[in-house]
């Protein structure tokens, strides 16, 4: 038996969807000994998938940026073959984010507010994503049901995100903590693709006003 691949290197996107290549083999016995096959991967990475009686394989939704290599075993009426790394995908960089201040234009990585002062960002600019929703990804010190870490408190109710613009709104008379706090947002495309944002917007909350 030969193993056959039509590709063995090929770029993909972050979130790109779609066959990659297709394995396949010969039967090299010359009698025609191999009557059946079926192809498994062997401990694939996160969003890559076969077809188990075409050998097509697909990446089927994110995966870590960078080389993704990929093995497969082929199970014969007569025996079993590894393909280990038969193919590597090529994923390309996680998606970006940048926040900016209510003017659109000045980048925005720390607000300085009052408890009870309402606010709003601007559309945050993505780049390797069109997200669909958002999620406020909040801290400890927003966002508590562990007694163990400390009192249990919720401001999650005083925050909200524009759906798909990513505009983050603070509510007026929210009675936030003083300190800083760090926020976080994820975001879902139209396939189901999630992705949390490593970016921190640091929120510092000051008797000001």
């Amino acid at each position: 038996l030969e193993i056959v691949i039509d590709k063995n290197e090929v770029e993909a996107g972050i979130f790109e969807q779609g066959v990659m290549a297709t394995i396949s083999y010969t039967d090299t016995s010359g009698s025609d000994e191999i009557t059946s096959a079926t192809y498994k991967l062997i401990d694939p990475p996160v969003g890559f998938e076969i077809n188990s009686s075409t050998g097509a394989i697909s990446k089927v939704k994110g995966a870590a940026s960078g080389p993704n290599s990929l093995s497969v075993e082929i199970t014969t009426n007569v025996g079993v073959v590894m393909a280990p790394n038969v193919l590597t995908v090529n994923v390309g960089e996680s998606p970006s984010i940048e926040m900016f201040q209510q003017d659109g234009s000045t980048p925005l990585t720390k607000t300085v507010l009052s408890p009870n002062t309402a606010y709003t960002t601007s559309a945050p600019e993505v780049t390797g994503m069109n997200p669909t929703k958002w999620e406020v990804i909040f801290p400890t010190s927003l966002l508590n049901s562990d007694t163990e870490l400390g009192e249990i408190i919720d401001f999650s109710s005083s925050f909200s995100v524009e759906e798909p613009s990513g505009k983050v709104s603070i509510s007026a008379d929210a009675g936030l903590p003083i300190g800083s706090h760090s926020l976080k947002l994820k975001a879902t495309n139209a396939t189901g693709d999630e992705f949390e944002f490593p970016n921190e917007l640091i929120m510092e909350v000051e008797e000001r006003w």
